[in-house]
This record gives C-alpha cells, structure tokens and sequence, in this order.
C-alpha cells in the first residue's frame, strides 16, 4: 500500500515539473515569436536593393493587367506559379508600403472591361494601395509618349500603359506579356515580376 501510494505521489510530482517545464518553454516560444515579429516589423521598410537597403517606399512600381490577373490563371504551369507567387510577394509589399505602386485610367479601364465579375472586384479592391492615379487629364501625355513606343513594335494599349507608368515616376514596370517584355526604354525598365523579385533579394 506504501509502495502504492509513492509511487502515485511520484508521478504526481513528475507531472507537476513536466508542466511547470512546458510552461517555461511555452513562454519562451512567445517571447521568441514576438522578438521575431518586432524585428521583422522594424525591417519591413526596408528593401534590399543592388547592394544596399533602401527605405520605405524608396520605389515606385506598375503592373499591368497581365499581372493582376495572374493569380487566376492555370497554377498548373510552373511558369504561371512562380510568376502568381512573385506577383503575391509583390502585393505584400505594397501593401505594407514598402513599395508605391501607381495605378492609370489604362488600368481602371482594363479592369472595367473584365468579364469575370470575381476578378474585376478582386482587382479593384487592391486598387486602394495606390500611391498615385494617373488619370485621364493625362491623356494626352500619355498618347504622345505612347506614339514613341508603339514604333517599337508594342500595341497601343500596352504602350498606354507604359506612358502612363512613365509619366507617374515608376522605376519598373511589371507584366507578364512576353512581347511587352522586350520593349526596352531610357525612362524605364520593363520586367517580369519573377525577375523583379530576384532584383529585390526575395526568395519565392
């Protein structure tokens, strides 16, 4: 009976030490988490560009349709994926004002004329995170550069946006239209996002 009742005060103070352990190490994972999200916080700012860390919205950036839509496209490319996920790392970045982005009447425009409501509302929604609008008072700006760059081989509407993305002071101007991307500028510099995402030093 003795033996018994040892033995049970035994593993009752065994299991009193294994909580108060796994209270301590409890503990210190939140401490560690949350010195991890103040870090982070406190880096998010900052963008690791050609060498050096840039402040906060140091950039200013363009995507066109292509890329918005993205993410809706068939994920069962791989090309199609990474450019969905280097699209989505861009967002968060823009979204945490680490990036400007610019918008243009091209761009409310474009996404007017979607025919899939789900997207359109999607895409209109992230909108809001514009750091600029490019409106139609700029019209004719827009069309006098757009007239120079449709002489490289671009459409009409893609050298809209890029005179638009000219005109708001953006350094890179992001699509996916393979055609689009081998149009080359003194006033900006045209890239795929999983490309511009290398640029940025983030991995995917």
């Amino acid at each position: 009976m003795g033996q018994k009742h040892t033995e049970h005060k035994y593993i009752e103070v065994s299991h009193i030490f294994y909580r108060f352990w796994y209270s301590i190490i409890g503990a210190a994972v939140i401490i560690v988490i949350g010195l991890a999200v103040w870090v982070e916080d406190l880096w998010r700012p900052m963008l690791y560009v050609g060498g050096e860390f840039r402040k906060d919205a140091d950039m200013r950036i363009y995507l066109d349709n292509c890329c918005y839509n993205r993410p809706f496209d068939d994920q069962s490319q791989l090309v199609v994926y990474l450019e969905t996920q280097s699209k989505l790392f861009i967002q968060e970045l823009i979204k945490r004002r680490s990036i400007d982005l610019a918008i243009s009447f091209m761009s409310m425009f474009e996404n007017s004329d979607n025919p899939f409501e789900e997207k359109k509302a999607h895409i209109l929604g992230f909108y809001r995170y514009k750091s600029i609008l490019i409106d139609e008072s700029y019209l004719d700006e827009a069309t006098e550069i757009a007239v120079r760059i449709v002489k490289t081989g671009i459409k009409p509407k893609d050298a809209l946006h890029v005179a638009c993305a000219i005109l708001a002071g953006c350094d890179y101007f992001l699509t996916t239209d393979k055609r689009l991307l081998k149009c080359h500028s003194p006033d900006i510099t045209i890239l795929n996002p999983i490309d511009f995402v290398r640029l940025l030093g983030g991995a995917l």
